[in-house]
């Protein structure tokens, strides 16, 4: 029996309770709608782990905890520092990574480790210079280890105890392409995960072992860069500025605008360029080369740019290895920020991953951190838990995915596109018209749901915007939806 989503009439009522810190006040403007609660489940959540959609949280907004776990059922991942772990030879204290496990699974996610360096008494000094503030993170940038004997010692430790815990899934660092993440050369990274991956399968044979991912802002100057190569400068220059058009016009991009052939390949002949289609390749070929056993893609960007990103990574990858969206968000800085767009990129963003056999995909983040920076990454709830569109949006795709597991996806690509499943709950897809508004198949489809998450006429044609389509009992949804 499928979850619950939203009800056809609901309270207009705020969600409200004590702020989890300081900050400006939430982004609102006199044509934002008023927050509905999120409704409750009706059955028990899924299994950790048996569901395709995820979520990364701050542990330091508490007030989001309710919202974690009705959307409970997915993964999640948390990330581990040998420095912090060791920070003295041999002296190990697991601690903070034992409390972060028990807090994923206590809260209905399935944990996966991101397994760094840090810097400490066993690592070589860090590159200096570079450190890009667009990019701006807390995190200590990793660096190579010195001692490779200890720091494999480390990580089978590591993955020793965590297996016994259930844990599985490891990536080895974290978007090298950026100095403040790996504060040293790509080759060096390549180096290491090539020890580091088969240390860990030693130590866990169940183990599936991931890259670092490269950055999402990466990807838009390596796919320039390929389009280049091939001489298509008109091509490239599209995509380079599609790509990062939100963060330029948010004024929070680390590339510049460009508008001709020539200004592109100075950004793209940059050392900051050469390092991000260095990393990206890299990435690749560490999938080709089975290296590693799973690519691991982070995209922010508009979902205008996800399909031509994905048909770059597929074409180079091919069947070697699957592809996991463990950073998948909207990054959306600037006054043209829209919470109704917002969800219905949601939709949009899911469906298009999962019509490529995404079968992982981490929302990040759950709720942004207020501060005195631009807000960049839009989440699905406030801070204190006041619920957004797009976490209604959330809500509906969870619901409706809930004990998906090992089911079938079924790509879309006529008047209809998006994605259709059928899992153990039942089918579902999320459609969008191609052209003319298009009707749905009489006598397939039980319910209806925008991207608020509101029930629609099943008899109402299908425009372009997104809608979430779950299907009756006994019927083909997909193939009816197909033949649309």
């Amino acid at each position: 029996m499928r979850r619950s989503v939203l009800q056809l009439v609901l309270p207009l009522v705020l969600l409200l309770s004590a702020c989890a810190g300081g900050g400006p006040p939430p982004d609102r403007s006199p044509d934002t709608p008023k927050p509905l609660p999120i409704p409750s489940a009706t059955t028990s959540p899924s299994a950790p782990g048996s569901d395709p959609l995820g979520l990364k949280w701050n542990r330091f907004q508490p007030q989001t905890a309710d919202f974690i776990r009705r959307t409970a059922g997915g993964w999640t991942f948390t990330e581990v520092e040998w420095c912090e772990v060791e920070p003295s030879p041999g002296q190990r204290d697991w601690s903070t990574l034992d409390e972060a496990v028990s807090s994923i699974r206590d809260l209905g996610h399935e944990p996966m480790i991101k397994i760094r360096t840090g810097q400490c008494w066993g690592t070589a000094a860090p590159l200096t210079g570079g450190f890009d503030r667009t990019e701006a993170t807390f995190k200590t940038p990793s660096t190579p280890p010195t001692d490779l004997p200890a720091y494999l010692a480390f990580v089978t430790d590591l993955v020793h105890r965590y297996a016994a815990l259930g844990v599985h899934e490891y990536a080895v660092e974290n978007e090298v392409d950026v100095t403040n993440f790996w504060a040293a050369d790509v080759a060096d990274y390549d180096r290491l995960v090539r020890q580091v991956a088969p240390a860990i399968r030693e130590a866990d044979p169940e183990a599936r072992v991931l890259d670092g991912g490269v950055s999402s802002t990466s990807y838009g100057v390596a796919l320039a860069a390929a389009q280049l190569a091939t001489g298509d400068e008109d091509g490239a220059l599209s995509t380079y500025q599609r790509y990062y058009s939100r963060r330029i016009q948010g004024g929070v991009s680390r590339w510049p605008l460009v508008s001709s052939a020539g200004s592109l390949r100075v950004q793209v002949d940059s050392e900051m360029g050469q390092r991000s289609v260095e990393a990206v390749d890299l990435a690749i070929r560490l999938a080709t080369e089975g290296v590693v056993d799973v690519y691991q893609l982070h995209f922010y960007e508009t979902v205008e740019a996800l399909p031509q990103l994905l048909d770059f990574l597929t074409d180079r990858i091919g069947d070697a290895a699957p592809i996991e969206a463990w950073e998948a968000g909207i990054a959306w800085p600037g006054s043209d920020y829209d919470q109704r767009e917002h969800a219905e990129e949601v939709y949009r963003l899911v469906a298009l991953l999962l019509a490529r056999d995404v079968r992982r995909i981490i929302y990040l983040p759950v709720a942004y951190t207020p501060g005195d920076r631009t807000q960049v990454f839009r989440g699905l709830v406030l801070h204190d838990g006041t619920p957004l569109v797009a976490g209604h949006a959330w809500v509906a795709l969870t619901d409706a995915l809930a004990g998906f597991g090992d089911g079938t996806l079924t790509p879309l690509t006529g008047d209809l596109a998006g994605v259709a499943w059928s899992g153990s709950n039942g089918d579902g897809a999320i459609v969008w018209s191609t052209g003319e508004p298009t009707a749905l198949p009489e006598g397939s489809v039980e319910r209806v749901l925008d991207a608020a998450g509101a029930e629609v006429d099943v008899d109402q044609e299908v425009g372009d915007a997104p809608v979430l389509v779950l299907g009756s009992a006994g019927q083909d949804l997909a193939g009816a939806l197909a033949g649309a």
